[in-house]
């Protein structure tokens, strides 16, 4: 099988409210391991309560209550992903309302912990960004509901100012693609500062050129730069999208990649964030020397130098509610 990394989970040893407060969790709710709590006088009742979004962040909330929490470095619990599935969390993940229900359930989290555990919580970074995403669904399809959820949102907030300029900052923040907008929130593109377009460029006219993912990503590179490099082919993790065309390209398995000369094959990573990391580690193993990331880039580019210095000081409104 394969480990999934993700940048939700903490990657350390020590767990503490400020690991909380950046919207990291401790590991996994399987692998959690604690004495009874709530034997020891804290009121659960939020538990059932805050909202009928639950989510792991309650119990960690409640465990650092008590203390910090230490984190081993070990496989303790296998999680079984099931695509396209019908539980709870897959039908979350489809609710167009999600990032609004998240929103006022880490506000009621906040509202608890100051008030029951006499704790400071501030979720304020996190919430900047579920205001974001709810904010970026409305202009793409307009409704009432989307509308109200805007207002309560606002209404629930003390930053009100910030989330304004991020309305007003709209249209600049649509003109970026949304798996490059998802790489400059995480950050994850200053580890690769070495791999740039004209790096790219001057390799991938002497190589044979895969795309790795048949995501949105995908669509994004071909639509700016589909005459950049010929493509040979693409390579996708997802079983259901092998054997199948995107955008005029079959797409295989990344076994094909085995087959090809690693001195004369250029790998470009088209995935999110999220998925980059397993891709990079995929492409080594198949031998695949000269592996770049789309994304990563892209980050690079100065036409987004502008959008850095103003547009993410707004979504990372450290210490903010």
């Amino acid at each position: 099988g394969q480990i999934l990394k993700s940048n939700l989970y903490f990657d350390g040893t020590i767990y503490t409210l400020n690991e909380f407060n950046k919207s990291l969790l401790a590991s996994h709710t399987s692998t959690l391991i604690y004495r009874n709590i709530y034997k020891k006088g804290i009121d659960a009742k939020i538990i059932y309560k805050a909202h009928r979004v639950i989510g792991d962040c309650t119990t960690l909330m409640l465990l650092l209550s008590v203390g910090t929490i230490y984190k081993m470095d070990e496989i303790m619990s296998c999680y079984r992903y099931v695509r396209n599935s019908s539980s709870w969390t897959s039908a979350e993940h489809e609710n167009p309302f999600q990032n609004y229900h998240t929103f006022m359930y880490y506000t009621l989290l906040e509202k608890y912990a100051s008030e029951k555990l006499h704790m400071k919580v501030n979720l304020g970074n996190i919430k900047a960004r579920l205001f974001y995403g709810m904010l970026m669904g409305y202009f793409d399809y307009r409704s009432p509901s989307r509308k109200e959820c805007i207002r309560r949102m606002l209404s629930a907030t003390n930053n009100k100012l910030n989330y304004i300029r991020l309305i007003l900052d709209i249209p600049m923040q649509r003109k970026v693609k949304a798996v490059v907008k998802q790489a400059l929130l995480t950050g994850e593109y200053l580890k690769h500062p070495e791999r740039t377009w004209r790096d790219f460029d001057n390799n991938a006219k002497k190589m044979h050129l895969v795309l790795f993912g048949a995501g949105g990503g995908m669509r994004e590179y071909l639509d700016c730069y589909y005459f950049r490099h010929d493509i040979e082919f693409v390579v996708d993790n997802d079983e259901k999208k092998v054997g199948k065309y995107e955008r005029g390209f079959k797409i295989f398995s990344p076994q094909a990649l085995r087959g090809c000369n690693a001195d004369n094959t250029a790998v470009l990573i088209t995935m999110g964030d999220n998925y980059i990391e397993q891709a990079y580690k995929q492409c080594k193993e198949l031998g695949i020397k000269n592996i770049y990331v789309y994304c990563h880039m892209e980050c690079n580019r100065p036409y987004y130098n502008f959008y850095k210095r103003k547009y993410l000081k707004r979504i990372y409104m450290q210490n903010k509610q």
